[in-house]
């Protein structure tokens, strides 16, 4: 109770997998943790190739949005009630 399991998808190894089967693997991976609270779905290793698809990636997004997985939070905190109310998203970044 109360841990969180994170990982299942091997970053390094996402440049050599095809986009249906990345999205294939995730699906499996979200239907086989499904009833896992705790559970987020992630790369379990650091990096992922700077040299991935970038199709394999939305793959992988659009399998979490078909099982609705990114949907299972029911509720988010609101911005006055955030212990960090000047938090914003990273800022985008120009290729030099």
């Amino acid at each position: 109770p109360g841990r969180l399991l994170l990982g299942n998808l091997n970053g390094p190894g996402l440049a050599r997998m095809q986009p249906d089967d990345a999205r294939a693997r995730a699906a499996a991976i979200l239907a086989d943790r499904a009833t896992d609270p705790h559970f987020i779905l992630a790369s379990s290793h650091a990096d992922v190739p700077f040299d991935t698809d970038p199709r394999t990636l939305l793959a992988i997004r659009q399998a979490v949005l078909e099982t609705g997985g990114a949907a299972r939070r029911t509720s988010w905190p609101s911005a006055a009630a955030s212990s960090r109310p000047n938090w914003r998203p990273w800022p985008r970044v120009s290729r030099v």
